[in-house]
Formats: structure tokens, sequence, C-alpha cells
């Protein structure tokens, strides 16, 4: 049931399978591109404006 999985570690939970399969044709939107954006690498640009750093795009 993947609706009830969820991926943790740790016993931190980080995604839930059921969100993961609802957005994984939303590419830029998707739970996994969401998560990886905000943990794995911070300064990629929120505004949707590909991998240019906030701070640049402030100047």
């Amino acid at each position: 049931h993947p609706e009830k999985a969820n991926i943790s570690f740790r016993g931190e939970k980080f995604l839930s399978m059921e969100e993961l399969i609802k957005t994984k044709d939303k590419q830029k939107d998707s739970a996994l591109f969401t998560y990886f954006q905000e943990k794995a690498f911070p300064d990629i640009s929120r505004r949707n404006t590909g991998l240019i750093v906030d701070r640049v795009l402030d100047m």
C-alpha cells in the first residue's frame, strides 16, 4: 500500500509515498524535486528561474 508508506531515516519522516506518486509528473513541482531543493540544494532559486542562486538575482 504505497499510500500508507513513508520514506524515513532515523525516525524522521522525509517523504510520503502517496505525495511522491501524486506529483511524479509535475517535474519542478514534484514532492521529490521540492525535497531536494530545500534539503540538498538550499541555494537553488525558489523563483523557478533555474539554477541561479537567489542572491545573484537580487543584485
